[in-house]
């Protein structure tokens, strides 16, 4: 048994991304982009680790490539979500026989805490032919590949077709400039999952649909550098949520639309109006959020409403064939928004805007300190102009309050850490309890107007007579708990 370490226990920093296709829009965006020779290698890579998938669930992968010619090693990954950089120690593989890799010392400790090189196995393999060539952009040189192939996990398999762009030199930004210009004209979209992801899903492994994660802004922060670390967060919630919207998961759909509201709020706190590369973002993510909005509702009215009401003896058989037909065809334009330029465009954009955020920011170098208690106070205000009289408002204006909620919320979530815990939890006590009550009395109205639109027939509006008897005693009953969520949030000390 041959045992090597990573060079120094030093990692090289790998900056990629890649879009996927079918073979032939890959190919001819490929030969689109003008460079060096062409190479052709074969590369068969088997991925290693525990039978527990210890090392996966911590964030990592490692993998045993052979490139032939006696060209093999051994590299550690950081799977890094969508961030473009990731570090990886790769050092050569030698030796016959099973190949044994000591962690570098820089992920050792509670990155493999638990973990032995003795308990990894093959767990799935990769077969790859990758055409290669490097293309240069201004200073810029990047190794662009074609990868196509399959991924082979306990007896299943799965097609490989990727374009990656890996960086050589120069700038990341000039990289995702070229890779956004693919999108549209070759059909194109952003590779969302690595191969490990995917062999690892083959497997049954997949994570878990991923949640926001808040960054940690501090008050020494800027305002540029507390934009940087949001819109990372965002990002990582975007791409961890894309194949699980793809796949018609429920849950995926509701986290890609909180981490375009996010997306969007960011803007609104942080960003430059007047800047066009910001408006372009702003105007894309509002599109998409407006298709996953017809799948979302379409999700709360069939596995929320309907299946709370249940058969009914009968009487909502109509009308829950109609809502799954009309949910499936809300779930066919959110494919058609995930392959289609404008979406693919806005992702290119979030990612570059992880690389390089100051562009879209107004007043960057300003302390973040000083912007976040004027910031704060605005979106406050606009929530309690909004709200004014509230038990007397409409339902269309009770939306409009419950749109500012969100947007005060997430600017909170953004700036709350600069103050001491004891003195938001409170306030954002009351805020999440106000957004949580309209978000239910939302639904319910939602509800209503879904059980109209699709009571065509006899046996569908007999359902929809129930559905929507049983919206008004369920607005009604929220009713007086909505009133106290507004007036103790009216009540609320601001803590900023």
């Amino acid at each position: 048994m041959a045992v090597y370490t990573a060079r120094d226990g030093r990692a090289a920093l790998e900056t990629e991304f890649k879009l996927i296709g079918s073979h032939a829009d890959l190919r001819n965006a490929f030969d689109a982009l003008n460079g060096g020779s062409e190479t052709v290698r074969r590369l068969h890579s088997t991925y290693h680790d525990t039978l527990d998938d210890d090392l996966w669930r911590r964030g990592l992968t490692l993998r045993i490539r052979d490139a032939g010619a006696e060209s093999a090693e051994v590299t550690l990954k950081e799977e890094r979500g969508a961030n473009v950089q990731r570090r990886e120690w790769t050092v050569p593989a030698r030796g016959d026989g099973l190949i044994a890799y000591r962690f570098p010392q820089a992920v050792t400790g509670t990155r493999t805490a638990g973990v032995s090189e003795r308990d990894l196995v093959p767990r799935f393999e990769t077969d790859v032919v990758r055409r290669s060539k490097d293309v240069s952009f201004g200073a810029t040189r990047v190794e662009l590949s074609l990868d196509s192939g399959q991924i082979t996990a306990a007896g299943r398999r799965v097609d490989i077709a990727e374009l990656e762009f890996e960086l050589v030199r120069g700038s990341t930004a000039a990289m995702l400039a070229a890779a956004r210009r693919l999108v549209g004209p070759h059909r194109l979209a952003v590779g969302s999952r690595s191969k490990a992801a995917r062999g690892m899903a083959l497997l049954g492994a997949s994570s878990p649909t991923p949640k926001a994660v808040n960054p940690a802004v501090l008050s020494s922060d800027t305002v540029g550098g507390a934009f940087g670390k949001v819109v990372g967060s965002v990002a990582a919630h975007l791409m961890g949520n894309v194949a699980a919207v793809a796949g018609q998961d429920p849950e995926g759909v509701h986290q890609l639309r909180v981490g375009l509201r996010r997306l969007r709020c960011a803007l609104l706190v942080f960003g430059n109006r007047g800047n066009p590369g910001a408006a372009v973002i702003d105007h894309a993510a509002r599109h998409a959020l407006g298709k996953l909005g017809r799948a979302r509702d379409a999700d709360v009215f069939v596995l929320e409403t309907l299946d709370g009401l249940g058969d009914c003896g009968g009487r909502l058989t109509g009308l829950r064939r109609a809502a799954e037909s009309h949910r499936s065809l809300a779930y066919d334009d959110v494919r058609r928004l995930l392959a289609g330029e404008t979406f693919n465009r806005l992702l290119v954009d979030v990612m570059a805007t992880t690389v390089d955020p100051l562009p879209l920011v107004h007043e960057p170098s300003r302390p973040l300190i000083r912007a976040a208690s004027a910031t704060l106070a605005r979106r406050h205000r606009k929530v309690v102009r909004t709200g004014a009289d509230f038990a007397t408002l409409t339902a269309p204006q009770r939306h409009r309050v419950r749109i500012a909620v969100k947007k005060l919320r997430y600017a909170c979530t953004y700036l709350a850490g600069l103050r001491e815990q004891e003195s938001t939890e409170h306030y954002l006590a009351c805020l999440a309890q106000l957004q949580q009550r309209l978000g239910l009395a939302n639904d319910a109205i939602v509800a209503v107007r879904l059980a109209n639109d699709l009571a065509a027939t006899p046996a569908e509006a007999s359902g929809s007579l129930l559905v929507r008897a049983w919206c008004r005693d369920r607005l009604r009953a929220l009713e007086p708990d909505l009133r106290c969520a507004w007036d103790a949030f009216a009540a609320a000390k601001p803590f900023w």
